[in-house]
């Protein structure tokens, strides 16, 4: 008896494993980026040559793991085992949930996990931590999971982000030279020239941190977040504030490679600033903080070679504001990743799926011109069903 279930078992993951040899692969991904406030997982069919989305599907944290995310840096190591257990599990329901909607199932997952402490280039320990048990996926749906992408460049000496410059390489077919800016929590640049195969990348600054942080430390909105910049719109830039926040840290006159996250543009970065001032108007400060993270994107640019247009993804896409600032201080044409087949919402999950499917045919995706890394190499964990 015990020798046939052995049998049966192995011959089943055999051809688990058989399957991943075809070039032509299902594969999901799945990431909660640095705003921290959903789960989007896609569905992509993937060769070597071609990436094309089947399908993307998004969901809230739970209020328990939002409260938990709202304080990552103060809580317990209980707390913190929790939590890892908590994103698993609801990483795995977003990815189920995917899969039943768009009725492909995945032959392998890229699993990102929840970035709760990157060192942000102000640490004297290069490191970086993701939450989230990538096995609850392994087990919901019987496939090979592929997790922890950057512990391996951060071990070569490189930043251990950004990660989407390869999969902007891989998901964007164009003939000219190109930008990508994320406006993620953290906002990212990817540089690409087709012509040369030359891909450069950092993080520029703060994207939606500051002004999420700002909005929910003064109960702007109930929503937590300034819905297409209806708020920050209305107020004045505070001179005197904004001359500060230029001083007090000089990480947009850093060149690359470099990486940040909330560590280093967060609540700390919050709390400094509004200990050596009396906000009398909530609205000018945020108005003010629009300014700093406007700033700190375009003059990224600097780092780069000249384009006529910036392709823009991520949450802040939707702050028209935001987006407004960007077009009047860069002077660049400006469109959305939408424009181009790829769903800005979607777009860090493509990544996941590229991630995944390059690890299993051994393609190297970090990138020393992005992260400083000493050398090319394959990145991520492997998890069998």
């Amino acid at each position: 008896m015990l020798r046939a279930l052995l049998t049966y078992w192995f011959m089943s993951f055999l051809e688990k494993l058989q399957r991943l040899t075809k070039d032509d692969l299902i594969v999901g991904g799945v990431i909660s980026g640095t705003s921290q406030d959903s789960i989007v997982a896609a569905i992509c069919r993937i060769s070597q040559n071609t990436v094309s989305l089947i399908g993307y599907h998004e969901i809230d944290y739970s209020s328990k793991c939002k409260s938990l995310l709202n304080h990552c840096l103060k809580l317990s190591t209980q707390e913190i085992s929790e939590l890892n257990f908590l994103i698993g599990q609801e990483f795995s329901d977003c990815m189920v949930s995917a899969v039943q909607r768009f009725g492909f199932s995945p032959d392998l997952v890229g699993f990102h996990g929840q970035t709760v402490f990157h060192h942000s280039g102000i640490s004297s320990v290069k490191s970086t931590l993701q939450l989230g048990v990538p096995e609850f996926v392994a087990e919901a749906l019987d496939c090979f999971v592929v997790s922890d992408f950057r512990y391996r460049d951060i071990v070569l000496g490189g930043e251990g982000a950004p990660l989407s410059p390869w999969g902007d390489y891989r998901m964007f077919n164009l003939g000219y030279p190109f930008v990508v800016l994320n406006l993620g929590g953290v906002a990212n640049f990817t540089y690409i020239d087709p012509t040369t195969h030359t891909i450069l990348g950092f993080d520029a600054g703060p994207g939606n941190s500051l002004l999420d942080r700002t909005v929910r430390r003064f109960k702007l909105s109930e929503l937590g977040y300034d819905k297409f910049g209806e708020i920050g719109k209305k107020g004045k830039v505070i001179d005197e504030i904004l001359e500060f926040l230029l001083r007090v840290d000089d990480y947009f006159q850093v060149e690359p490679p470099k990486s940040c996250g909330f560590e280093r543009f967060g609540d700390s970065f919050l709390d400094l600033v509004l200990s050596k001032f009396d906000i009398k108007d909530p609205v000018d400060f945020l108005r003010t903080v629009y300014e700093y993270t406007v700033i700190g994107i375009t003059s990224g640019l600097k780092f780069i070679p000249d384009v006529e247009m910036i392709i823009l993804a991520g949450g802040g896409c939707q702050n028209h504001f935001l987006v407004d600032l960007i077009k009047s201080k860069s002077l660049k044409k400006v469109k959305i990743s939408d424009e181009f087949g790829i769903p800005w919402k979607a777009r860090e999950s493509i990544l996941l799926a590229i991630l995944a499917y390059d690890f299993i045919k051994g393609t190297p995706t970090n990138l020393p011109s992005v992260t400083g890394a000493k050398k090319a190499a394959l990145l991520g964990r492997l998890i069998f069903p």
